[in-house]
């Protein structure tokens, strides 16, 4: 953690000219991410060294990296914990242990690192294998973990079209305008609206919503249920979701929509 915080201190000071508290903790949490993986088996000095190429290279790096890819991380979270994490899995290969102490009192595995016979070549390739374990055990349950999230965004979201109906319905109720549909047409519009969205549906109810109309054909209070409808349209319907407009997705959301359990 150390020479992480100093590695990005002097990248700091050096290339932005001045000192960003951010940036610094980062630094330090870069450090402490890639000595993780080899902290049984480094020595001091090269756990120093692991922190402050962290810091210095591989967390600026990653983190221009990701800006000149326009990937939405403001908290740079990819490159302290992906970037600096798979290079402190790789680098064990390199490190020098302190075999007096380990041969003392150490494990097996660590006292291999001491073997006359030890490969690094052997070592790395090891730790590759490990880093795509790593790979694909994560991006596996994650794909399938926010797949589930996504799909209920994307369910979510397509009410939105249910609340635009139900505003232009009271957009003609206050505004007073002359509609060209029988009163059996609108009640059918706001039967459609109280099918399309559950969220909405409750809304009506709570203004005189029968299932079959509103007593008088008007809800209780025109602008306060108009209020309500355009608040949880935007708590509880639209998305800033990035693929929600991905067409498997939508075809996944549109089937689940259509489904009223």
């Amino acid at each position: 953690g150390c020479g992480g915080g100093l590695g990005a201190y002097i990248y700091s000071y050096c290339v932005h000219r001045h000192l960003n508290t951010g940036f610094l903790v980062n630094g330090v949490l870069s450090g402490l991410v890639a000595i993780t993986a080899g902290c049984d088996v480094a020595s001091d000095v090269s756990s120093l060294i692991i922190g402050l190429l962290s810091g210095l290279l591989v967390y600026p790096l990653a983190a221009n990296l990701l800006q000149y890819f326009l990937v939405d991380d403001p908290v740079d979270a990819i490159p302290v914990h992906f970037f600096c994490g798979f290079f402190g899995v790789l680098v064990v290969a390199f490190v020098h242990p302190d075999c007096d102490a380990l041969m003392k009192g150490g494990m097996p595995e660590q006292q291999r690192f001491c073997n006359e016979d030890f490969s690094v070549v052997k070592q790395l390739c090891a730790q590759l294998w490990g880093m795509f374990t790593e790979i694909w055990w994560t991006a596996s349950l994650t794909a399938v973990l926010w797949s589930v999230f996504a799909t209920s965004e994307t369910v979510r979201a397509m009410q939105v079209t249910t609340f635009e109906q139900a505003d232009k319905l009271l957009e003609r109720m206050v505004a007073g305008t002359p509609s060209a549909d029988t009163q059996s047409q609108i009640t059918e519009q706001w039967k459609e609206v109280a099918n399309g969205s559950p969220v909405a549906r409750k809304i009506l109810k709570m203004h005189g919503w029968k299932g079959s109309g509103f007593p008088a054909n008007s809800p209780h209070d025109v602008y306060l249920m108009r209020a309500q409808l355009r608040g949880a349209r935007g708590e509880k319907a639209e998305t800033a979701l990035e693929i929600a407009n991905w067409y498997p997705l939508q075809c996944l959301g549109r089937s689940l929509h259509s489904c009223r359990l």
